[in-house]
């Protein structure tokens, strides 16, 4: 199986620039695994796990400049850009919205979600046509309820993440100082 074969070819009557927010897709088990090994968070998982894990994600589909959060919004899921590029974008105090990442493939984002269920801090959105999987804050819970041990792994991949991603920024900041 290719990443190529994964994409879905848009229905004739619709252009993408219909598409405001990313769609849902099905996407079978088997491709959703294929994904998930091709990550950094489930990278070198045993293969049971990534099986586990394939059950619990969702796919959506996002084209170029599809929106897939908002800042300030309330869903809680966790997302890997399976396909694709995606990037964040900030509203700052003076009300200016700025980039400030780019998301390639192979990487996630919205893993504080899991964690502490408060609001996005950050919009996300398509830079290129990308497939996204997302792990919902109650198929985790299930999750961490069937099998203890690979939650609990998995917990500490997103715990590295961010404090990779805290270090990076402290770093950055001190630039600005």
């Amino acid at each position: 199986m290719t990443k190529r074969a994964i994409h879905r070819a848009l229905p004739a009557h619709q252009t993408k620039t219909t598409f405001r927010r990313a769609c849902p897709i099905a996407l079978s088990l088997p491709e959703i695994r294929f994904l998930l090994e091709d990550n950094r968070l489930c990278r070198d998982f045993e293969p049971g796990w990534i099986d586990l894990l394939a059950h619990k994600f969702h796919a959506l589909e996002a084209h170029t400049g599809a929106l897939i959060f908002a800042e300030g919004e309330k869903e809680s899921y966790l997302a890997i850009v399976a396909q694709g590029e995606v990037s964040v974008w900030k509203e700052t105090a003076s009300a200016e919205v700025k980039r400030i990442a780019t998301i390639p493939s192979g990487y996630s984002f919205g893993e504080m979600s899991l964690i502490d269920a408060t609001p996005r801090s950050a919009t996300i959105r398509a830079e290129q046509d990308s497939v996204i999987l997302t792990l919902s804050r109650n198929n985790f819970d299930t999750l961490r309820t069937e099998s203890p041990h690979l939650a609990l792994a998995f917990v500490l991949r997103i715990a590295r993440l961010i404090s990779l991603r805290l270090r990076q920024t402290s770093g950055s900041l001190c630039e600005y100082l």
